[in-house]
């Protein structure tokens, strides 16, 4: 291009004519032109014709616009990425539906206004360059999202990573400064807490700025470093004003004047001179306005300007954490624990964490040395030992694991089994109640277990003030839960404990004595007596007992009448239960004296034996015959019994292997042969 040529290129944004500039470029410049001619022609056709009237001009047209929107599409950067043949294709395909599309819309314009030629001329061209600029939109839009998708090398595949731009402009990493990130980083400080401590204060002092401390945090703050913590600027203690806030009966801080909680967007301000604190609507009304300029607690004249705003909802900067001044410095008074964990060697770990430090820390604090509690072993003895093994000796040879054991050492019973085998007789109790004595026999010997539980909760009191909860009549009478409501209870041992279903003992007659439960194996403290047989529970609920006196009483207990949750509308309660006989007592107690009878029998007869042991020890000492090693040893025993026997000590072993050897010849067999022998 000539250099003359150059600033008119430059105002026209002219391209120089390369080869690549002349295809992508000019080529498609020129299918934009014979576009939007198309768009022309196809509305009004007599303008064509007059300007070339020998040719086919529509075609002419369509046929450069193809060409043109073929190439434009060909160098797309969202194609460059695809095969040739592809790309070729997608160009082709892209390019006919566009130029064709767009005649179609044309057609159906034209026939809409096919009276008004210039109506039809401008619409065409109007929609032309419509559908042109959102076909080039559409584009570009896809060339944006490979653009991102490829990051900034555009002509090389896909990466496997993001690019430190694509993380940081299109994904969620860090984004310079912003308003948005301003406000994220904004943290804000509720009025009623210390700026320096960020807790709730108990003793709120302020500055002349409003800004609240706890006195005991500012105090020390400033012993140390002599600024305000807030602003960084200097601060004597002696400028500190005492703040009195007021509660309410609630224990919220409330305006002392109008009574008006203070919230997060109250405006709340101090008397610099007294302390006092109100919001700012009762010193507007009462003080400014009315130009009143004293205390409205204690009338202490003051200035305006002895007004401090404590917490303006107009200004919440001065709330925002972040911008404290020791925060941005990191200046904090250390506290006595952490001035002693400077101390221990501990502390100045640099290779753990700050969790792991705090685990080491509370675990120093808490820790105690396991106390060494020698459990006194349990010996089976003749009452509770059983016929088998305890298998310790089994288990130490078959594992290393466990302790080596020598010696075979019975069982031990469980002390319930060895008590209730003695037990041969019935209990007795008696049930106080409001309406009069309830007479119950319990049946010890059958279902031991559950006796055993009604009677321990019968001495302990525990069903003292019971009510009778639940009445059903014709059915039966349930109580034994301290709580009244039904859902209460626990057995004497603290926990559920099995049913003890016996098949001889049935719910036939009225006053049978069973266990109420909320399924098998629920036993707890709840019991009913019932009014009637009530064979259907049989199997499912506990039978222990049945009522030997008081059946008047229970027919009394069973006329109340009861709500619609079957609970008696006139409280039926135990007053207190009296036990006459109980067998488990009994059993305990002469298993107590039996071993202990034991015990004595057992000390007597070995005292006896040491005894015995010494005593012959002292009768007959040891007769010395000879000196040095085996001094007590008679050598002449040896050769008496060698005389008697016709050997001499030195042949024993030759006469013994003679016999053998004669056995032997008699018997006819030098080794094993069948078992006939046997």
């Amino acid at each position: 291009m000539p250099d003359a040529a150059l600033p008119i290129a430059n105002t026209l944004r002219l391209r120089p004519l390369t080869k690549e500039n002349i295809l992508y470029y000019y080529f498609p410049l020129k299918g934009m032109v014979s576009y939007a001619a198309l768009s022309v022609n196809v509305m009004n056709p007599s303008i064509a014709i007059k300007l070339l009237p020998k040719r086919d001009v529509t075609n002419f047209l369509l046929l450069h616009t193809v060409l043109g929107t073929t190439l434009f599409m060909y160098s797309r950067p969202h194609l460059k990425a695809v095969q040739t043949n592809k790309r070729v294709a997608y160009s082709i395909c892209g390019s006919v539906l566009f130029s064709f599309g767009s005649v179609l819309v044309w057609a159906i314009i034209r026939s809409a206004v096919q009276r008004n030629q210039g109506l039809a001329t401008a619409l065409g061209l109007s929609s032309g360059l419509l559908m042109a600029k959102l076909g080039y939109d559409y584009i570009e839009n896809n060339d944006s999202l490979a653009v991102i998708k490829m990051g900034k090398k555009q002509h090389q595949k896909d990466k496997m990573y993001l690019t430190y731009t694509e993380w940081s402009e299109f994904y969620g990493g860090h984004k310079r400064d912003s308003v948005e990130n301003e406000q994220i980083k904004f943290k804000r400080l509720p009025f009623d807490h210390c700026c320096l401590s960020m807790v709730p204060f108990e003793h709120p002092y302020c500055d002349t700025d409003g800004n609240v401390f706890e006195l005991s945090a500012i105090i020390e703050f400033l012993k140390k470093f002599k600024i305000n913590p807030v602003t960084g600027g200097p601060l004597d203690g002696k400028s500190l004003i005492k703040l009195n806030f007021t509660k309410n009966h609630e224990g919220q801080y409330h305006c002392p004047t109008l009574f008006k909680p203070f919230t997060k967007n109250s405006h709340i301000v101090a008397n610099g001179k007294t302390g006092n604190v109100f919001s700012w609507e009762a010193i507007e009304q009462l003080n400014v306005k009315a130009k009143n300029w004293k205390d409205l607690l204690d009338d202490t004249p003051f200035l305006r300007k002895d007004l401090i705003t404590i917490q303006d909802p107009a200004n919440l900067e001065k709330f925002n954490i972040t911008g404290f001044h020791h925060i941005k410095k990191n200046l904090r008074v250390p506290t006595e624990e952490e001035l002693a964990e400077r101390k221990d060697p501990q502390g100045r770990l640099k290779t753990i964490s700050a969790e792991t430090k705090d685990i080491l820390t509370q675990l120093e604090k808490d820790y105690k040395a396991p106390e060494v509690q020698t459990e006194e072993r349990q010996v089976a003895d003749k009452f509770n030992a059983a016929h088998y093994s305890t298998g310790a000796v089994a288990a130490a040879f078959t594992s290393t694991a466990m302790v080596p054991v020598s010696n075979h050492e019975a069982a031990i019973i469980d002390d319930d089994i060895v008590r209730y085998e003695r037990v041969k007789k019935k209990g007795y109790v008696r049930l106080l109640t409001n309406f009069g004595a309830l007479n119950l026999e319990l049946y010890c010997e059958q279902v031991p277990k559950t006796c055993e539980n009604f009677l321990k909760h019968c001495h302990s009191g525990y069903y003292n003030g019971c009510l009778f909860h639940r009445s059903i009549r014709n059915f039966m009478l349930q109580g034994g839960d301290p709580t009244g409501v039904g859902n209460g209870g626990t057995s004497a041992w603290g926990k559920k404990f099995a049913d003890e279903i016996k098949p001889n003992l049935s719910h036939a007659g009225r006053g049978i004595l069973s266990m109420a439960n909320s399924g098998p194996n629920t036993n707890g403290s709840q019991f009913f007596i019932t009014y009637r047989s009530c064979k259907h529970l049989d199997g499912k609920h506990t039978i222990f007992g049945k009522l030997v006196g008081g059946l008047e009483i229970l027919t009394e207990m069973e006329r109340v009448e009861v709500d619609n949750r079957d609970r008696p509308i006139e409280n039926i309660f135990i007053q207190r239960a009296q036990v006459f006989v109980d067998p488990f007592q009994e059993v305990d107690e002469q298993l107590a004296k039996e071993r202990a009878e034991e015990l004595e029998r057992i000390q007597l007869e070995t005292e006896a034996k040491r005894n015995k042991t010494t005593a012959k020890r002292g009768s007959q000492p040891l007769k010395v015959f000879r000196s040095g090693v085996g001094k007590y040893l008679d050598t002449n025993v040896s050769k008496i019994l060698a005389v008697s026997t016709g050997e001499t000590p030195g042949t024993s072993g030759g006469s013994e292997a003679s016999k053998a050897k004669k056995r032997k010849a008699a018997t006819g067999n030098d080794g094993f042969g069948n078992f006939s022998s046997w």
